[in-house]
């Protein structure tokens, strides 16, 4: 599903970026860029959890990443496999534009400026995916990967999803 939030990316997008390119279709597609990139993130998360033996039945996109229900084998290795993948995901995207992006330059044929402009957003964006996603906060899966490394030591009942569970959105 996506979620609601995304309209407020479309109005931001149309409020403060319209004059970037010089053709409004730039504009969308940027917008789909965005939701591209936080689904090619999650297929990441739940592909690695099906590769282990999980099971996801629903992802809720949503402007910074997204959030599923998967199910989860209880082993250490292969909850932190499931959230590194995602990570990877967005590592791979980078790598391949920037590939792309070398390959054009060696033949001599440069993107135009709304090109170049979209490319440059594409990368922010992935970045941006990838480093919210990264951050110990609750629900990013940077927080699962500290659970993950934490809990040996701390134990369940210190469970950071136990202590900011209240805070859910």
């Amino acid at each position: 599903y996506l979620h609601w939030a995304w309209l407020m990316v479309l109005y931001l997008e149309m409020q403060f970026r319209s004059t970037v390119y010089s053709i409004f279709a730039w504009n969308i597609l940027e917008c789909l860029a965005f939701i591209g990139l936080t689904l090619l993130h999650e297929i990441g998360r739940v592909g690695a959890c099906s590769m282990v033996g999980g099971r996801n039945s629903e992802i809720v996109l949503w402007p910074l990443g997204g959030k599923s229900n998967a199910k989860v084998p209880p082993r250490v290795i292969t909850a932190l496999w499931i959230y590194i993948a995602a990570l990877l995901v967005n590592i791979l995207v980078i790598a391949l534009i920037q590939g792309i992006l070398f390959l054009k330059a060696e033949r001599g044929r440069f993107l135009n400026e709304d090109g170049a402009q979209f490319v440059a957003a594409v990368l922010t964006m992935n970045l941006v995916i990838m480093v919210f996603n990264s951050l110990p906060a609750y629900s990013f899966g940077g927080s699962e990967i500290a659970q993950i490394i934490l809990r040996p030591r701390i134990g369940n009942a210190l469970s950071l999803a136990k202590l900011s569970g209240r805070f859910r959105y």
